[in-house]
């Protein structure tokens, strides 16, 4: 329901971008609703230098309200970043992460430090599940339908503090000169040809962006375990902090197991 007044008044949600073959199916009252929302498509496998993180980047610049989710999919496992389709391997979770590195590239190249609220919730993989499957020996996590929302269920939303990155951009500018940063100033073909070479991601600037997103995931560690002590102490029955499906998937690709009919 809160979400029913973004038809009305479309400069009070948030920005947001999502995998455009799940927010953007050819559905058009989906479609609708999605584009009322705010919600920019965005081409998963396209890395971070894709025009279409560029347009979303312009909206950070702007001073726009932004929701990112940096784990760059749906995890229904409840666990941060991980599931059966995570392609890193545990070296390279200690190495990268958990958390794409988008994220911090926005808050890098964003020309005002924007104001960074780290926020984990439980609930929705009841109202809004993954209808995953298996095919053939590989899991297929991208499984979405409007078709079978599920009532009678309940949202919780942990917060956490505000993340500053002034020590890290600091630090790195003072090493490798002056990031340059987004624009939000109209752009003809040439300037945008342009501000395409400028985004592409230099190597130098890439740790930057690890770092950055590193802080973030730690702050979103913390806000997941105390969610789950949370629910452990205080347990409601109508919160599903997982999908069990998901998690089903996670032992069999660990246990190498035959996959659940």
């Amino acid at each position: 329901a809160s979400q029913l007044p973004s038809f009305s008044a479309h400069k009070v949600p948030r920005w947001s971008i999502a995998t455009q073959e799940i927010v953007y199916p050819p559905v058009p009252w989906i479609q609708a609703f999605m584009g009322s929302g705010k919600v920019l498509p965005i081409w998963r496998g396209g890395g971070i230098d894709q025009p279409l993180f560029w347009d979303f980047g312009r909206q950070v610049a702007a001073g726009g309200w932004a929701h990112v989710f940096p784990e760059a999919r749906v995890v229904q496992s409840g666990l941060l970043g991980r599931d059966a389709i995570t392609k890193r391997t545990e070296e390279e979770q200690l190495e990268k992460g958990l958390l794409k590195w988008g994220v911090g590239k926005l808050i890098a190249h964003s020309p005002c430090p924007p104001v960074v609220i780290p926020f984990h919730h439980y609930g929705m993989a009841a109202i809004l599940p993954q209808h995953n499957r298996w095919e053939g020996d590989n899991y297929n996590n991208n499984v979405v339908t409007w078709k079978r929302l599920g009532t009678g269920h309940k949202i919780k939303v942990w917060w956490g503090d505000r993340l500053t990155f002034d020590d890290l951009i600091s630090e790195h500018e003072k090493e490798h000169g002056p990031l340059w940063k987004i624009s939000t100033d109209a752009c003809n073909e040439e300037n945008w040809q342009i501000a395409m070479a400028k985004f592409k991601s230099r190597e130098e600037d890439k740790p930057l962006y690890s770092a950055i997103t590193r802080r973030i995931e730690e702050a979103l560690l913390k806000l997941q375990n105390q969610a789950t002590q949370d629910l452990k102490i205080v347990p409601d029955l109508k919160i599903r902090a997982w999908c069990p499906r998901s998690r089903q998937a996670m032992a069999h690709k660990n246990s190498r197991t035959p996959p659940p009919e």
